[in-house]
């Protein structure tokens, strides 16, 4: 049985709508700043997706 989790607004725009599978970190924090105005610090983008997936 599967547990409901909610996802975050971000992170559902890059694996839903944009639909990115089998990503790396990199290339999620690369693809977030690069569609989202409300990143642009690659450092705290890469804490974001890291706090998020876990």
């Amino acid at each position: 049985m599967s547990n409901k989790v909610d996802m975050n607004v971000f992170l559902h725009s890059l694996l839903v709508t944009k639909q990115m599978d089998n990503f790396t970190i990199s290339e999620a924090k690369e693809a977030l700043i690069a569609h989202l105005v409300e990143f642009t610090d690659p450092v705290e983008a890469r804490k974001f997706i890291y706090r998020q997936l876990t």
